[in-house]
């Protein structure tokens, strides 16, 4: 399954009929259950997915796919996505390749982290690199992070 189909997705109840149908396709067959207090994750290790959810209000049982991540092998029985990835992207590339072909990550971000961001299209495209920064541990597609103003 391409990532596009993923990205269309993003920000839509899980009872809409395009996320209900991209998780029957993806063999999730139960209703969701809201995490207490903080977003609910629906790992799919076998498929090297993870969804996020978050309630579509603070008491509701609602909830909004807010983001996917894509994954490599983790080495614990996960298994590596097989579809395409986001923006032409493949788990073979390295931090060069990435800069290639996305230019300049939007957001700025800690070089000890291993990561960048970059904004397109209303949603937040992060990559994970590998410790050698030859290779890609994960790239998520999210709708972006509010920053609260307890973060600052």
């Amino acid at each position: 399954m391409d990532a596009s189909r993923f990205e269309k997705c993003i920000g839509k109840l899980e009872e809409s009929p395009e996320v209900s149908q991209l998780l029957k396709e993806l063999g999730v067959t139960k209703k969701l259950k809201p995490a207490r207090d903080e977003d609910t994750q629906l790992g799919l290790p076998k498929l090297g997915l993870d969804l996020g959810f978050s309630r579509e209000q603070p008491e509701s049982s609602q909830l909004t796919l807010i983001g996917v991540e894509f994954l490599t092998d983790d080495g614990d029985g996960g298994k590596a996505y097989t579809g395409g990835l986001p923006r032409g992207l493949a788990f073979t590339d390295s931090k060069q390749d990435v800069y290639a072909k996305l230019g300049p990550p939007s957001i700025p971000t800690d070089e000890s982290m291993r990561m960048d961001h970059w904004l397109y299209d209303g949603l937040q495209l992060t990559v994970s690199y590998a410790r050698s920064l030859e290779e890609l541990m994960s790239v998520q597609v999210a709708l972006p992070y509010e920053k609260d103003d307890d973060d600052e």
